[in-house]
């Protein structure tokens, strides 16, 4: 959630912070996240589909892992909607229930 990611809590997620949660989250340090390490974030479930559906969402090359790039670049640049660098809780909250939401319902009524 957007409190874990703000690590020094001061209202604006910046790309570092994130930066930050990947590293934090890669434990065997080989620069990618798989599913397990991705998932023990937050108490993520593993099972959830949403979960699922976000992960694979930034697997944008499609090969089971999140690298670096797909996760903090993407994902930042996606949450900072006008580009000044910093992302608020208004854009992470608008992210994940507009954008990922209505993304993923689209997914799931195309198959």
């Amino acid at each position: 959630t957007f409190k874990y990611v703000d690590t020094d809590h001061d209202g604006v997620m910046v790309k570092g912070e994130l930066a930050a949660v990947f590293d934090y989250l890669d434990v065997d340090h080989d620069g990618k996240l798989s599913y397990a390490e991705y998932t023990k974030y937050d108490g993520a479930s593993a099972e959830s589909q949403l979960t699922h559906d976000v992960f694979n969402h930034f697997d944008t090359n499609k090969d089971g892992f999140l690298q670096r790039t797909e996760y903090v670049d993407t994902l930042f640049s996606q949450m900072d909607h006008n580009g000044d660098g910093q992302v608020t809780r208004h854009d992470y909250d608008h992210f994940f229930t507009n954008v990922v939401h209505h993304e993923m319902h689209q997914g799931h009524n195309g198959r």
